[in-house]
């Protein structure tokens, strides 16, 4: 009777192993999910559920179309400054409004200090960055609906490109106009420490993009000096800021930062230039330790591209992970082109408006690595 049951448990086995039903693997808890109970999109589909997705800070992202800086990668190193002044200016056209306070020779400031807010409210030619930020939303909102009635062919795909041009052109305008910043105010700001030295605006005087409203006496300031190419020395020569990464590996701008570009040498020593910049010191920034440096000319060109940090490096191939439902993923091998320091530009593997993971990919990376036994399939 026995030998007759263990026969039977052994018969259903089989026909359960040759059934063809298609199964993938959870990387949630290592158990195996039929088509049953959640449809498989591929053979290297990836589940991980909300739950772990909020516990370990994923977060994903479209990928877009926009602005790409032909930027160029260099070795730098920081040193000490001498030069202690920094001026601030005005990151766009419009009438300045001092902060609470006012400003005055000698005070104190602080980094992320709001020295004066920029408006173009009550200008001559009506409030253009109103009007701006107004076609910008109008061109967005157009674009977004159209990226979704395209795949349905409710509209052409001659329509979402004009749509998706009309987008790009009304962003680049805002950011010409408010200095980069898409929404809140365009603030005149201290990103560092230190005391007003003059001030060279009046409360209520119009300014135009990049008069200087203020001069800042750093506590502290470093050079970065940048060995660049000779067969770059173009570039170097028009370059007005550069991205550079802190020790933390934290990616920050000489703009950003409130530096500027002092110059370019004239003489290639060894076949390298030496482009300087002045930054001030901050968390991250030390005198003496070199660190990787992407020139970022004021050119570029249009294409898609994501975050660095999107990205998973395994034996010289670049993956990223695409997002195919609400808790679940595809590792996609992409080819990727210039980097800025934060962005890569892709130039293949992915298209505008699919879901990839831009925070967190490397805890689905090894979760799947643990939830995978050596040597088991995901198909059955």
């Amino acid at each position: 009777m026995c030998r007759n049951s263990l026969a039977l448990l052994l018969a259903f086995a089989v026909a359960a192993c040759n059934s063809g039903q298609v199964h993938r693997y959870s990387a949630n808890t290592g158990d195996e999910h039929d088509e049953e109970h959640h449809e498989a999109h591929n053979p290297s589909e990836i589940v991980f559920d909300e739950h772990r997705q909020e516990l370990f800070g994923v977060v994903c992202r479209k990928v877009e179309s926009g602005a790409m800086p032909e930027s160029v990668r260099a070795g730098g190193h920081l040193a000490a400054s001498s030069n202690g002044q920094i001026t601030l200016v005005a990151p766009a056209s419009g009438i300045v409004r001092f902060a609470k306070g006012g400003l005055a020779t000698g005070m104190s400031v602080s980094p992320g200090t709001v020295l004066a807010v920029i408006s173009t409210e009550g200008v001559v030619g009506g409030d253009r960055i109103a009007k701006a930020r107004a076609a910008y939303e109008a061109a967005k909102s157009e674009y977004l609906r159209d990226s979704v009635l395209v795949q349905d062919n409710i509209v052409t795909a001659l329509h979402y490109e004009e749509s998706r041009l009309a987008y790009t052109n009304a962003r680049l305008e805002l950011e010409a106009l408010t200095g980069g910043v898409i929404d809140g105010p365009i603030e005149v700001r201290s990103d560092f420490s230190g005391r007003i030295e003059s001030v060279r605006v009046s409360n209520g005087e119009y300014v135009d993009a990049g008069q200087p409203v203020a001069v800042v006496r750093a506590g502290h300031l470093l050079e970065l000096q940048v060995d660049v190419p000779v067969r770059y020395a173009t570039m170097a020569a028009d370059c007005k800021d550069a991205r550079l990464l802190t020790v933390r590996g934290d990616a920050v701008t000489v703009r950003g930062l409130g530096g500027y570009v002092v110059g370019c040498s004239q003489n290639a020593v060894d076949g390298y230039l030496t482009l300087t910049f002045i930054v001030p010191q901050t968390d991250g920034l030390i005198a003496g330790v070199p660190t990787d440096v992407w020139l970022l000319p004021d050119t570029g060109k249009t294409g898609l591209s994501i975050p660095a940090q999107a990205v998973i490096e395994e034996q010289g191939v670049t993956s990223v992970f695409v997002r195919l439902d609400e808790d679940c993923f595809e590792k996609r091998e992409v080819v990727l082109g210039n980097c800025d320091g934060s962005r890569y530009e892709v130039l293949k593997g992915l298209s505008e408006g699919e879901d990839i993971v831009v925070e967190g990919a490397m805890h689905i990376k090894l979760a799947t690595i643990q939830a995978i036994p050596h040597g088991h399939s995901h198909n059955h």
